[in-house]
């Protein structure tokens, strides 16, 4: 019998790291409604910084609404029953895509700080498959941000030339601010922000009728 080496089982994410994500995991899997708004800069090597605001809500497991204000384009809508996604223009047209968390999150303009809200299991994973397992990942406490201590999760990612710092509410273990550099040009491509969140409100079902 060839004996095997104990290092080949151990997991290179810290275990202060692993420990803030299943937190993370619960916390984001015990909302079963929310009201939110998000403020971003989003930004890739092929054209200009977009600047916006999306009012979201959102039902368990997989309901979301989205108003989309990004100027200078007029307002527009998306809206998930969790069958099917659709984007409603401000003239009237409608584009229908069938369910995927994976399609859903591609047509949002915003990260992890609303994609965990349906999809934390894969999104805050290191697990085979999880969106962070080829990351590395670092704790930092105590980190200043508009007038408030965070906890950020920093993750990078050498391959995708990025780093991104998650700013995590110490007392909710949910993510308030998602900010996104390359490592090569230090350049932000992301910096979403949550601005107002209302955790487990009434939501009327039709507000997801497509």
């Amino acid at each position: 019998m060839i004996a095997l080496t104990p290092l080949a089982f151990v997991s290179q994410t810290p275990p202060e790291a692993e420990a803030l994500l299943a937190k993370m995991r619960a916390a984001y899997q015990a909302v079963k409604s929310a009201k939110f708004t998000v403020q971003f800069e989003a930004a890739d090597s092929t054209g200009p910084t977009v600047t916006g605001s999306v009012n979201y809500e959102y039902m368990s497991p997989s309901k979301l609404r989205a108003e989309f204000t990004v100027p200078p384009q007029a307002p527009f809508r998306l809206i998930c029953n969790g069958k099917a996604i659709a984007i409603f223009t401000s003239a009237g047209k409608r584009r229908e895509f069938s369910f995927s968390f994976k399609t859903l999150s591609a047509n949002l303009p915003t990260n992890l700080e609303t994609i965990c809200f349906y999809d934390a299991e894969h999104e805050l994973s290191v697990g085979k498959g999880g969106n962070m397992a080829h990351s590395k990942l670092q704790v930092l406490t105590s980190v200043p941000w508009n007038d408030k201590k965070w906890t950020v999760l920093r993750e990078t990612d050498s391959a995708e030339d990025i780093t991104v710092d998650y700013f995590i509410d110490p007392a909710s273990s949910l993510i308030y601010r998602t900010l996104g550099s390359e490592i090569s040009s230090k350049k932000t491509y992301i910096d979403a922000r949550v601005i107002a969140l209302q955790l487990n409100p009434t939501i009327d079902p039709s507000r997801f009728d497509l």
